[in-house]
């Protein structure tokens, strides 16, 4: 291996694959709003109102912030891996809010940003 080709590690691969699953969900996610079929309606009742827009366009902006986090993180960006850092501790935060509500998908996805988490810290040398 020359001295410029870095191994990629494992974890580092799924963090940035996660980050773009999470963006194309997400934007699935916010057309689901923005039509008004979505589960999320009825968790989420009262605080914008009847209407899923705002929580649509929160959720676009979530969703393209992800995709070039991901982008990001998959090329070694040091900019990409402070975006995935963040995100994946929005999305434990914002997980925890969907615990009395839907258990078993919230503890997933918080398993799934903890080790986004853990691969991104970890592996801090291979972003520099």
């Amino acid at each position: 291996m020359s001295d410029n080709t870095r191994k990629r590690p494992g974890l580092v691969s799924f963090a940035a694959l996660m980050m773009i699953l999470v963006g194309g969900l997400g934007i699935v996610t916010a057309v689901q709003e923005f039509s008004g079929a979505t589960w999320l309606e009825d968790v989420v009742f009262g605080l914008f109102g009847r209407s899923m827009v705002t929580w649509g366009i929160i959720d676009v902006i979530i969703a393209v912030a992800s995709l070039v986090a991901g982008s990001g993180i998959g090329r070694g960006s040091q900019g990409g891996r402070w975006i995935g850092i963040v995100f994946a501790m929005i999305g434990i935060i914002r997980w925890s809010f969907f615990l009395p509500f839907e258990p078993v998908a919230a503890l997933i996805v918080i398993g799934i940003d903890l080790l986004v988490l853990y691969g991104l810290t970890e592996y801090e040398a291979f972003f520099l």
